[in-house]
């Protein structure tokens, strides 16, 4: 049942994403793939199996629930904060859609908290948005120096 209601949400995205209209270059969208995933996968290394901070339960249904969400669903929408962040041009509309970004992605991990996909052994939701704020943040600058990189190599500046 979990893994139908992750697959749905994840097919949703991922369908969302596609119709939604890209200013981002194709290379663009796959370094911000794989960043994403790089950085979580990083947070989900030295935090959950070296720390031991959080679990993840090892019943089959469950683990492959949490893997559709944070390792498809989760750079998803961190492609789609780099799509959202490309069409704002103020700083405060940047820095309001980095907010949501990180408020949604503790959302989603109290959600996965509270049906029993994960367990933490200190619960501070401060601390997670706070590693989702950063996320984001690194994700957005990792953007943009690698787009200044890339026009700089394609002769574009």
């Amino acid at each position: 049942m979990l893994l139908a209601i992750g697959f749905a949400a994840t097919f949703m995205i991922c369908a969302a994403y596609i119709i939604f209209p890209r200013r981002l270059h194709p290379l663009e969208q796959l370094f911000g793939l794989f960043l994403s995933l790089f950085i979580y996968a990083f947070h989900f290394f030295v935090s959950g199996v070296n720390q031991r901070n959080f679990s993840v339960n090892a019943a089959g249904d469950t683990f492959l629930t949490f893997l559709l969400i944070r390792f498809i669903l989760t750079p998803v929408l961190a492609l789609w904060l780099m799509e959202l962040l490309e069409f704002a041009r103020r700083f405060w509309s940047k820095a309001g859609l980095m907010l949501g970004f990180a408020a949604v992605s503790t959302f989603e991990t109290f959600i996965m908290l509270r049906i029993g996909i994960l367990t933490y052994e200190d619960w501070r939701p401060l601390g997670i948005f706070r590693f989702w704020l950063i996320f984001s943040v690194l994700i957005y600058v990792s953007l943009r120096l690698y787009r200044s990189t890339l026009r700089k190599e394609l002769g574009l500046s």
